[in-house]
């Protein structure tokens, strides 16, 4: 059998091993000491005898390493023949599963192994619920040197995912430098953005270095409902030519429906156009506070009645809530902090700064004056050790699973680390009321 090496990145997260395929999509592999060791040995055009002959000790026959080698090609490590069957390592797993796989075992061991950066806080658009509020004007990004050697780091350190948000990263300077550097040290990127503001070159370079997906969100299915979202005239027609440019380009998109007194209408439509032209579609109708305390956002909020009713018109959103109120529950343990975040996730914002996730803002450490593993290491979890007294209201509630509530969202909308949410509650109450309803 003859076979080449084809361009992966190898990456270790922990003590496993891994190979990142660069397709149409980044494609995550998991590979074992013996198959790395194996492949290692590729480094040209060869025939698997050849192959065989220059390994020291083999226990393969020529026959079990033609079919290894074959799955290697199926799986995109290697170019050449390839049956259907894909073994990696010992078992056969698909793409899921080794995520999963890695999610658990990265946050049983405190590996980064997501995250995301706001490139920066600057966005051509006004929109009158964005989270940002005052801050998109704001300047002091983090020149690009200071990107590319702290993100070195964060990738040592283990991270293998990450979404490249804003503003909108593409008004960024340092966008193109910095996803071409991420891509050849085999990160799997997702870029969120509102599709405005892509150019025929931002299109070429993703599709040289195709991401996981670009999530663009969208305001409205007709131009007037969208603009009056956006709040600048000729966004909707952007928009519509930043999807196309992306699509003819063979670039994986997916549309995020942002939910609100303006827009929700037409959610169907939304939902339809999406259908339409083939990409996967999810929405949110959760709006809350603005970063810089101003509550201006919840004026065009919609009720927590309308966001369950629109989670249920998703079939996949819908089962997942199915699932949650069936398994809903109190928290588990005394921490607070009961999700991921600081575990195996982290957020950089635009000036280099390093939180335990996007919402979380009151906790935080400059990479400017910390080493990110230090940071990681030492100074996030020492400062997220807060318990539950057991007192709190939230921490006997059985609904605290299904409501969504989270030390960072109490402490934006109540000024409290633990305190109940009342639109959250509202939410979990109506979620609970159409599960039981539609069973």
């Amino acid at each position: 059998m003859i076979i080449k090496p084809k361009h992966h990145v190898r990456r270790v997260i922990g003590e496993r091993i891994y190979y990142v395929v660069q397709d149409k999509q980044p494609c995550l592999i998991e590979i074992n000491q013996d198959a790395d060791h194996i492949l290692s040995m590729v480094d040209r055009e060869m025939d698997s005898s050849e192959l065989l002959q220059s390994l020291e000790v083999s226990n393969f026959t020529i026959k079990e390493l033609d079919e290894f080698l074959a799955d290697c090609c199926e799986s995109g490590i290697l170019l050449g023949a390839a049956p259907t069957l894909l073994v990696r390592g010992d078992a056969e797993k698909d793409h899921g599963e080794t995520v999963v796989e890695l999610e658990e075992y990265s946050a049983k061991n405190r590996i980064p192994v997501a995250g995301s950066i706001e490139m920066t806080t600057q966005c051509n658009l006004r929109c009158k619920h964005c989270y940002l509020g005052s801050t998109h004007k704001a300047t002091g990004d983090m020149p690009l040197e200071a990107w590319l050697d702290k993100l070195v780091d964060v990738v040592d350190a283990g991270c293998l995912w990450l979404s490249i948000t804003g503003g909108d990263p593409f008004l960024s300077r340092s966008f193109d430098p910095v996803y071409r550097m991420l891509a050849d040290k085999g990160v799997i990127t997702t870029v969120l953005s509102n599709g405005t503001t892509l150019t025929e070159d931002y299109v070429a370079l993703l599709q040289e270095c195709p991401p996981r997906k670009v999530e663009l969100s969208i305001y409205g299915y007709s131009r007037d409902v969208y603009e009056s979202v956006t709040g600048v005239s000729g966004s909707y027609i952007k928009f519509r030519n930043g999807i196309e440019m992306l699509l003819d380009a063979g670039i994986s998109v997916e549309l995020k429906g942002i939910l609100l007194s303006y827009n929700y209408h037409e959610l169907d439509l939304m939902k339809g156009f999406a259908e339409d032209i083939g990409v996967y579609f999810r929405a949110s109708g959760e709006t809350h506070e603005m970063l810089d305390g101003s509550d201006e956002s919840l004026a065009c909020r919609v009720s927590p009645e309308e966001v369950a009713r629109a989670d249920f018109k998703l079939p996949e959103r819908r089962e997942s809530i199915k699932g949650a109120v069936r398994d809903m529950h109190s928290p588990k343990n005394k921490r607070i902090y009961q999700c991921q975040a600081g575990q195996n996730g982290f957020h950089i914002d635009h000036s280099g700064v390093i939180h335990p996730c996007i919402t979380e803002r009151s906790i935080g450490f400059s990479l400017m004056q910390h080493s990110f593993s230090s940071i990681w290491r030492h100074y996030l979890p020492m400062s997220m050790m807060s318990s539950f007294t057991g007192e709190e209201k939230c921490y006997s509630c059985e609904k605290y699973s299904l409501c969504r509530v989270c030390p960072a969202k109490s402490r934006i909308s109540t000024g409290v680390v633990v305190h109940p949410v009342p639109f959250l509650c509202r939410l979990a109450d109506e979620c609970i009321k159409l599960a039981t309803v539609r069973r």
